[in-house]
Parts: C-alpha cells; structure tokens; sequence
C-alpha cells in the first residue's frame, strides 16, 4: 500500500471562495476609502491644501487597510486549504480530509493537468475518479519565480513544492496502475 499526504485545496467551493475573496478583499476597503472621503469632504481638502502630513497620514492609513486585507485572505486560506491523505492499494483507494474518510472506491481514471510535464510546476490540477465518485485537488505554490529569477510570494498560494511533488506523484503513479491494469486485462 502507498501513501501520500499533501495540502491542497478540492475545486468548487473552497476554490471559488479563494478567488471571490481576494478579488472582493481587496476592492471593498478601496470602495469604502473612496465613499469616505468623498462624503466627508475630505477628497476637496485634500486637493485645495496640500498639506504633506495630511498626505504622508493618509497613505499610512491606506498600507495599514492593505496589510490588513492581505493577513485576512491568509487566515481564509489557512481554513480553505485541508490535509489529504491518500492511500492507494492496488487498485483501489481511500481518500481522507483532515483525518476523514470522503471516498473510498476502484480507480477508475486520473488526469494531471500540469503545465510543465515531467517537473511540478506553481499549479497543479490532479482529478481522480473512482466507480462512482470523482475528485479535483488544486495545488498552487506559495511561491513563484519571477522573469528576473527571483522568488516571490504568491497572495493565492496554497501548498508548498513538497505538496505539489507528493500530489504529482501521486498522479502518475495512479496512472502507471491504470496502464498496467489495462495491459494485463489485453493479455
């Protein structure tokens, strides 16, 4: 029996939660900012006295709301993202989330959509079906090179390189037993 453990994320909810959240995280303080000087009067102070302090205070206050934004979507992805474990033997496998059992069945079929195919690369879809149940984990790395080389955090990261690799090998070894399931069934 093999086993895999990894953190990822399961399409659907959890990925839209994700995606939704940043998007709307990061333009409702934006809106409320706008709203707020507009109303209050303060946008026509701002334009008629130029006053640095006022200024030099006000971006303060706008990188403290972005700060604050960025540590809410790590505490939403820290819920969202769950420990898998997967066990596989011979054809069959069980499938647990934070320690629960959510499928157990035959393999039926895995596909691995991975932009870079023999190495992990930042993201990393695997969906596995079973007789009668399917599930997609999605995989992105908390960080990513940029053009110059550099590394840099990803705001929509969910697993570390080590879960990415785990997660990949998984898939090619789920393909590997289908390959030869079915070389052994035309014999």
């Amino acid at each position: 029996m093999k086993r895999y453990e990894f953190r990822a994320v399961t399409t659907g909810k959890q990925e839209a939660i994700i995606g939704f959240a940043f998007a709307a995280i990061l333009i409702f303080p934006i809106l409320t900012i706008q709203l707020g000087l507009f109303y209050s009067g303060l946008d026509k102070i701002l334009k008629s006295n130029p006053s640095a302090l006022l200024k030099i205070g006000f971006v303060f206050v706008v990188m403290a709301i972005i700060y604050a934004i960025f540590y809410f979507i790590r505490k939403v992805q820290e819920r969202l993202v769950k420990n898998y474990i997967v066990e596989i033997d011979v054809t069959n496998i069980r499938i647990l989330e934070n320690g629960k059992e959510i499928i157990v069945g035959s393999i039926a079929d895995c596909k691995i959509i991975n932009k870079i195919k023999e190495t992990p690369s930042n993201c990393l879809t695997i969906i596995i079906y079973t007789g009668t149940d399917k599930i997609t984990f999605k995989l992105r790395g908390k960080k990513w090179e940029n053009i110059m080389g550099n590394s840099q955090s990803n705001p929509l990261g969910t697993s570390d390189i080590y879960d990415i690799e785990t997660a990949l090998t998984l898939g090619k070894d789920i393909k590997y037993i289908l390959e030869n399931q079915h070389f052994q069934n035309n014999v």
